[in-house]
């Protein structure tokens, strides 16, 4: 049965974050930082025991705008650790606004998940020439709009390439199950209603995509998210309209976290 491989240091998960770095996140910048640095504080709790770190995940972070750039290829949980580490001690946030993280141009949203396709066809080729369980990747999308490729393309044009290229993405299998696409939508000036995991296709074109974007829920994590998100059956990893930034933070981690295994093997340590 799908989604069933836990994630653990003899069989690791991983995971690919997608940052609009598209001009309109100029004033949410930092939100994001914020958001991400407590998400990786997280996860490392979560694979770390005393000063063990267990390589229980993988991750990948990409940037896109007008182009698409690698901020993090395929970094370990102690490489993270480390990097959380060093930036406290330093007083500096994990991410600079004015390099890796700088927001500008358009939001070519359909290149982002093309290089999602290919980071993950990459990992699951290496996890297979290691002869390892392969559990089903997760792709977590980010973004405070729609895609916009400029005034030469119509938004239905755009929408459509970049379902498309989502789609691609989905249709990526493992023995335990398809690649898992979760797009969060936040923007805190919206005045707009939330929505969280919905199980009908909204009616307006952006959430319309959003949903079609993004993957439907097994039924196992439909039930585990009936209290606490209202989830039902055939629910989407989409959430729209997301402003604070707790509730943003937990939307992150929960898909961040799903496969994580709480079991004691370690094989790295706590630099």
């Amino acid at each position: 049965m799908a989604y069933k491989q836990l994630w653990g240091s003899k069989t690791p998960g991983h995971i690919v974050y997608l940052i609009d770095l598209s001009g309109s996140m100029e004033n949410k910048i930092d939100y994001t930082i914020d958001v991400l640095n407590t998400v990786f504080r997280t996860i490392v709790a979560r694979c770390t025991k005393g000063r063990v770190v267990m390589e229980r995940v993988s991750v990948t972070i990409i940037g896109y705008n007008s182009t698409v750039k690698t901020i993090w290829n395929n970094q370990s949980v102690s490489e993270i650790a480390t990097l959380v580490l060093d930036k406290r001690r330093s007083g500096m946030p994990l991410f600079d606004k004015t390099e890796e993280f700088k927001p500008e141009y358009q939001t070519f949203m359909a290149k982002a998940f093309d290089a999602a396709r290919v980071d993950i066809e990459r990992w699951i080729a290496e996890r297979r020439k290691a002869g390892t369980a392969i559990p089903a990747p997760i792709v977590i999308n980010i973004t405070d709009g729609s895609p916009y490729e400029g005034a030469g393309k119509t938004w239905q044009e755009v929408f459509a390439a970049t379902e498309k290229s989502a789609k691609a993405l989905m249709d990526i299998s493992t023995p335990d199950g398809n690649v898992r696409v979760f797009n969060i939508h936040h923007d805190p000036s919206k005045t707009d209603s939330t929505v969280i995991f919905p199980s009908e296709r909204p009616s307006d074109p952006v959430g319309q995509f959003m949903y079609n974007a993004s993957s439907e829920m097994d039924d196992d994590t439909v039930g585990q998210t009936r209290v606490t998100f209202g989830s039902k059956k055939g629910a989407h990893y989409m959430v729209s309209n997301i402003k604070e930034p707790g509730k943003l933070v937990s939307l992150i981690e929960f898909g961040s976290t799903q496969g994580l295994d709480n079991g004691s093997n370690a094989d790295g340590s706590y630099i």
